[in-house]
């Protein structure tokens, strides 16, 4: 990565994007780690009073939402809380925003439950 890119905040997220997706195609046990994620996150206080719970998922060649999910994401209810779930080794100490990113509420992983900054940003 040449200067310029190092200091664009797009190129940035392009590459831990790709680091990200790279430590979850090596992660081991991927189904053993889900199940102690989903379960961390059924046993969240939001989970049980949930009347509706909404799950992004986008695999292989089924239909792509990941660009219209933020704008979902945007306009929902202000007490719906935003939970993200993912593998440990996809957690990076930080990451560059833009004033178009969606923080989560919290990020759950195998390892623990990260409070995040929530829809008040950075």
């Amino acid at each position: 990565m040449n200067p310029k890119q190092m200091m664009d905040p797009k190129e940035i997220k392009k590459t831990i994007r790709e680091q990200a997706h790279a430590n979850r195609k090596a992660q081991p046990d991927k189904d053993a780690l889900s199940e102690v994620i989903c379960q961390k996150f059924s046993g969240q206080a939001e989970f049980a009073a949930a009347r509706c719970v909404m799950a992004y998922i986008d695999v292989r060649t089924e239909v792509r939402t990941r660009h219209y999910l933020p704008k979902l994401l945007e306009h929902a209810r202000p007490d719906a809380p935003l939970v993200a779930l993912a593998f440990e080794c996809q957690i990076f100490p930080e990451i560059p925003t833009q004033p178009h990113d969606i923080f989560m509420d919290k990020i759950i992983t195998e390892r623990t439950i990260y409070l995040g900054k929530g829809r008040s940003g950075p």
